[in-house]
């Protein structure tokens, strides 16, 4: 992979940009598509009955669990 971008460097930033754009791209559409997945696994009730009545507490968000 190293040499793979230090040969990349070396031919030009032309196609280094390209390759940086299309990696952003793909970042981007990967993060994208793991919010659906996110969002479709999920149940709604669930998500909505504890950020309306504070049924988490921040321990319990920041290690993903939900207390009760």
């Amino acid at each position: 992979m190293i040499a793979f971008l230090a040969a990349l460097n070396v031919k030009g930033t032309q196609e280094s940009t390209r390759l940086n754009l299309f990696l952003a791209v793909a970042d981007l559409i990967t993060q994208a598509v793991l919010v659906v997945i996110g969002m479709a696994w999920s149940s709604a009730d669930v998500l909505v009955t504890m950020s309306t009545s504070g049924g988490a507490e921040l321990g319990d968000f920041l290690l993903g669990s939900r207390s009760g």
